[in-house]
């Protein structure tokens, strides 16, 4: 079962030792109780279900009651405790200086800053290995020469930090548009963004995700020489666009689980940016076999990144007629991908989703 539309119990079950079987349950409509579990040995299986899903357009893990936790053992005696004891968290800074380094990560929680930044030019090539990291205080990548794309942060969920330089990109010039799209991509996530300031009279004041305030800093610069540019909100030209989705709890005759909007989770994701009329790509929902492109009628390069900036595919089309397919090399994996057309000295870059 994917969804669960009501309760889901586990008390006073004294022979319980793992909750594994709960790992590949989605959602939880209303409340998740776990207590008085007292031989339970490991509790991981319900981690995904009060963290929360990152990158879920439909409905929260948990409904508003939330969850209790208490009483499993000696170590599972409340929600902090589980996050804490199936999360591997360095409470302190670190620095990775070389690929060995980022290979060789293995936190899912940084509570200080993380650095990455290379002691011998052109060492540091990817970041794969941080797929893992879920949160960060902050984030300094700095003069890594031959960093591509950012896509091992493909999973980080917040950047915690709420003052100084919360997410510094410093001369990695072989980001795209040196990381300005990266910045962008984490305020549409809201990695960064949207915390709260102190206001009059104690209260505090509600900052809208797409912009930073307060005593947070997000800044960038192209080279060591170059004084840093700070960035305060979402580039205007990179806007996010709200998806409304619908209510997965639904029963199979239709009927509504009284499942209300305020709790489902709206995202925003980024829109296309640069298009130009009369170039159209359809369907813009694809199950990453191939899409059509129309109104280019010269021969065009295409190039295909994925939302972090990795390239995943670029080919050149000769001879274009008016409506174009392009079939991947490989089937596109679901996700959300930008395509940059080149054709005629101009450049187009259009959106489509991979489901």
């Amino acid at each position: 079962m994917r969804i669960v539309p009501g309760d889901v119990s586990i008390t006073a079950n004294q022979v319980l030792r793992t909750l594994d079987g709960l790992s590949n349950i989605y959602g939880i409509q209303d409340r998740l109780v776990v207590k008085d579990n007292t031989g339970l040995e490991d509790a991981c299986g319900i981690l995904h279900l009060l963290e929360g899903h990152r990158l879920d357009y439909r409905a929260p893990s948990l409904g508003t009651s939330g969850s209790e936790i208490e009483n499993n053992g000696n170590i599972y005696t409340s929600k902090i405790a589980v996050i804490e004891s199936c999360n591997k968290i360095l409470n302190g800074d670190i620095t990775l200086t070389s690929q060995a380094e980022v290979d060789a990560f293995d936190y899912n929680i940084v509570k200080g800053r993380l650095t990455i930044a290379e002691s011998v030019s052109g060492n540091i090539t990817n970041v794969d290995a941080l797929r893992i990291l879920k949160k960060v205080g902050s984030l300094h990548i700095i003069n890594n020469r031959l960093l591509e794309n950012l896509s091992g942060f493909n999973n980080l969920r917040k950047i915690t930090d709420t003052n100084g330089d919360i997410l510094v990109l410093d001369t990695n010039n072989g980001l795209p548009n040196d990381g300005i799209d990266i910045i962008n991509y984490f305020f549409c996530l809201r990695i960064i963004g949207g915390n709260p300031i102190p206001g009059p009279g104690g209260q505090f004041i509600v900052v809208p995700y797409e912009t930073i305030g307060g005593e947070e800093v997000v800044k960038i610069r192209s080279n060591l020489s170059d004084p840093f540019t700070s960035i305060t909100q979402i580039s205007p030209e990179y806007p996010c666009e709200p998806i409304r989705p619908k209510n997965v709890f639904v029963q199979r005759d239709g009927k509504s689980y009284n499942h209300t909007d305020e709790n489902i989770i709206t995202e925003k994701l980024p829109i296309q940016i640069k298009s130009i009329e009369k170039i159209i790509l359809y369907p813009t929902i694809s199950k990453g076999y191939q899409i059509n492109i129309s109104g280019l009628k010269t021969d065009f390069a295409y190039s295909i990144y994925s939302t972090t900036g990795q390239l995943i595919e670029q080919n050149k089309i000769l001879n274009s007629s008016q409506n174009t397919i392009i079939r991947f090399k490989e089937q596109l994996e679901s996700g959300m991908y930008f395509i940059k057309i080149q054709e005629e000295g101009r450049i187009n870059t259009l959106r489509f989703m991979v489901k």
